[in-house]
């Protein structure tokens, strides 16, 4: 079984496969480790490094892995823990990952997911990208929300919780959103994602949905927040009553 200690990370976004790019990646650290290591993709090291610096899992866990595909993260942790994993597309089979292939949102799936309880969450989910950055954000802004709202229902008291994002327009409103949920939350570019690139990761340790429990029962508690945050937890909230 592989051992990935003392290893980085990122992950192979969807781009147009342009020669510069091509040349890049093929040359690219990387990609040549990842080869070497038999490792599904970059992406893997992302995980790794930020495990490195912030220890978001450890010996045993329960993880659930969301955006699995080709199964990088997957393939990272399952040497620890035991993982559910899922995504649309097909994920082939990996020891100690459970994979469960469809639509999060779709309701037998996330009541197949509500069966388990998890340590950790993580989440590389991320849209098809468009090219037109602002709109990127803002899809990869509802997939974090759809990471959120499946901490609700599956993520232990005091559970972990990364998820990739894009910087945008609203990513500091987000942030400060989601860091209400969490007594640790910060941001994250590893070494090896793309200067260039937008994408950053959230990490969150110390999960609570006493908040969400709060406003179910006090929706007054709303008013101590921001207008853009209320609205962000009252749709948090319209989801939760809809899977709940």
């Amino acid at each position: 079984m592989l051992k990935f200690r003392q290893l980085y990370s990122l992950s192979v976004s969807s781009q147009k496969k342009t020669k510069r790019w091509y040349l890049e990646h093929i040359n690219d650290f990387y990609v040549k480790e990842s080869k070497r290591l038999q490792l599904r993709s970059r992406a893997a090291f992302k995980l790794m490094q930020i495990n490195e610096k912030y220890q978001i899992y450890k010996q045993n866990q329960q993880i659930l892995d969301l955006g699995a595909a080709p199964g990088s993260w997957s393939q990272v942790v399952s040497e620890k823990c035991n993982v559910v994993a899922i995504d649309l597309l097909e994920v082939s089979p990996i020891q100690n990952v459970k994979f469960i292939q469809g639509d999060i949102m779709d309701k037998q799936i996330m009541n197949q997911i509500r069966q388990f309880k998890f340590d950790v969450i993580l989440s590389d989910m991320a849209p098809n990208v468009s090219g037109e950055h602002e709109a990127d954000h803002q899809e990869i802004s509802a997939l974090n929300q759809i990471a959120l709202l499946l901490s609700s229902f599956t993520l232990k008291t005091n559970g972990n919780l990364v998820m990739k994002t894009f910087v945008g327009s609203e990513e500091k409103l987000n942030y400060d959103y989601f860091r209400l949920f969490f007594k640790e939350f910060h941001r994250e570019k590893p070494l090896s994602s793309k200067q260039e690139s937008s994408e950053l990761f959230y990490v969150g340790k110390g999960f609570s949905s006493d908040l969400i429990r709060d406003i179910l029962q006090n929706t007054e508690k709303l008013q101590i927040y921001p207008i853009k945050i209320q609205d962000r937890l009252k749709n948090l909230i319209i989801d939760y009553k809809m899977f709940e």
